[in-house]
């Protein structure tokens, strides 16, 4: 058994599994992207819209939306793993309303549509300026 030429044919054969996966990785990057610029397009037309609001943050990538909502809420909104399905995710910190101590709640949501996806978003903001608008 020639050891060397073996060797070579691994590493050979280990380079050629590697790029393979990487091609793989793009394609599915490229893909997630895709199905997520519906999304990504209404969490920035939804920035543009409420700009003048100073307690709604909002900030978009092409595979992630986050929206924080005064200093308690924080939304996300991201692709879910390599399926056509969306994770919505709630973080909601505060203090409990009778004891005064600080509480951490979070809460996870899937979405199978983009449009389910962005209403979520959606309708958080408007129940968020509802409950703080004077």
């Amino acid at each position: 058994m020639d050891i060397k030429d073996l060797l070579k044919k691994e590493i050979s054969a280990s380079q050629e599994a590697k790029e393979a996966r990487e091609r793989e990785d793009k394609l599915r990057q490229e893909e997630a992207k895709h199905l997520f610029e519906p999304v990504a397009a209404a969490a920035r037309e939804l920035q543009t819209e409420l700009a003048g609001n100073l307690q709604i943050k909002i900030h978009v990538s092409d595979h992630f939306a986050e929206f924080r909502l005064g200093n308690d809420i924080k939304l996300e909104v991201t692709r879910y793993g390599w399926s056509n399905k969306f994770k919505g995710r709630e973080e909601i910190s505060g203090k409990d309303p009778f004891y005064g101590t600080p509480e951490f709640n979070e809460h996870e949501r899937e979405f199978t549509t983009h449009e389910e996806a962005i209403q979520y978003f959606v309708k958080a903001c408007a129940e968020f300026i509802a409950h703080n608008s004077k």
